[in-house]
């Protein structure tokens, strides 16, 4: 067991791709790589003041480049550089980012609820938006697998379908206690789905 004191709280932790340095966000704002097997830390870059703390979740790319943070504006940042690599404009960033299928584009739910819009940040440009599910009520919150094949969309009314990210048709429907589930997320391995609120 590795108990690593910190200044202020942690808020947002992520593993690069590969396993070997553990992403921290923390309360006074900043990030800090650490080194899992030394227990070294190494400062990278702290989010601007005027930014907020935005349900605090934080994803890196599958190419290990970048890291996407859920702050409020979203940033990119270029972990080469420490610098922000992009913005995630508010259109595509409705009630927080996803890192989406294939770790190069974030996705957020529509601001209708009836959708999931999708920006690729290495080329800072607009991706398709998603709409049309089967799915019996408004979208919640969203989770594709890792394979983007399928995926799982919460409604409103609790309701968790999982979709095929093809044809947008339901393949399984998840009637859930009404107790205000939050999120549904895929495993790394794609068989598995947890739900919690």
């Amino acid at each position: 067991m590795w108990i690593q004191p910190v200044d202020g709280s942690v808020q947002a932790v992520a593993f690069s791709p590969e396993g070997r340095t553990l992403y921290t966000q923390d309360a006074s704002r900043w990030f800090t790589a650490w080194d899992p097997a030394t227990h070294e830390g190494r400062r990278l870059f702290q989010y601007p003041e005027r930014s907020s703390n935005h349900f605090p979740r934080m994803f890196a790319s599958p190419d290990g480049r970048y890291l996407v943070t859920n702050t409020s504006p979203p940033q990119v940042w270029d972990l080469e550089t420490c610098e922000v690599h992009a913005e995630v404009p508010p259109k595509f960033a409705y009630a927080g980012v996803s890192m989406g299928a294939g770790g190069r584009r974030v996705e957020c739910v529509a601001d209708d609820w009836g959708g999931v819009r999708t920006w690729d940040f290495v080329h800072q440009e607009a991706g398709d938006e998603l709409r049309d599910w089967d799915v019996p009520d408004k979208i919640k919150t969203h989770h594709f697998a890792p394979d983007g094949s399928t995926v799982a969309l919460l409604s409103w009314s609790d309701t968790v379908t999982v979709c095929d990210a093809t044809s947008r048709k339901a393949i399984q429907t998840i009637d859930t206690p009404k107790r205000s589930l939050q999120h549904a997320r895929f495993a790394p391995d794609g068989d598995t789905l947890v739900l919690y609120g």
